[in-house]
């Protein structure tokens, strides 16, 4: 009977301690923690932040920068001062920027808001294009950019302005959807027909 005894003596105090052991382990970690997190604080921040997304053979497709970022768990993303670069092999980059950007999936997806301005590189065949306007969707996965508002295109000194717009740079087109209004410049390589 006495080793019975001294038998649940033992099994009561290891369960004791046991309990207890547990019992502050969790109660520490609980006092312990200084940031609880929630979805309206920033999981992360940056400054003078640079990504580059590569394609499936390994090369450079798309390079953001931003003075500022913040990311937040959900993949919701806010950036001051974005510029994204677009890369599609042997055609000239485009360039676009303005004054913040944000995104819901990570920056797959952005959109730039405030003096939105997109520039393309002078190509062998065509001047330099810029294009300006308030609100622009990018996606980089497509290389896409695309807006409802007012634009305005200047390609050497021909100008272009319209509502709503779509410029695929991948396949090196832009479609505007209304109110289109274009001054055409002829290039410097025209003939006078009338000299003798």
């Amino acid at each position: 009977m006495k080793e019975r005894t001294s038998a649940y003596v033992a099994i009561a105090i290891l369960l004791g301690l046991i309990g207890s052991s547990a019992w502050y382990s969790v109660r520490s970690n609980v006092e312990d923690l200084r940031y609880v997190p929630n979805e309206h604080s920033p999981d992360f921040k940056g400054q003078d932040v640079m990504t580059v997304r590569f394609d499936a053979k390994g090369e450079a497709a798309s390079r953001f920068e931003a003075d500022s970022v913040h990311h937040f768990a959900d993949g919701r993303m806010f950036a001051i001062n974005p510029k994204t670069h677009s890369f599609s092999k042997d055609k000239p980059a485009t360039v676009a920027s303005g004054g913040t950007a944000y995104s819901t999936d990570g920056g797959i997806v952005f959109t730039i808001v405030e003096n939105v301005v997109v520039a393309r590189e002078a190509s062998a065949t065509a001047p330099a294009t810029v294009l300006k306007t308030d609100r622009l969707v990018v996606d980089t996965a497509k290389n896409t950019y695309a807006t409802d508002g007012r634009v305005l295109i200047t390609q050497g000194l021909s100008q272009t302005e319209g509502t709503g717009m779509v410029l695929d740079n991948a396949r090196q087109t832009l479609k505007l959807t209304s109110k289109v209004k274009s001054v055409f410049y002829p290039k410097n390589t025209s003939v006078d027909l009338l000299r003798k």
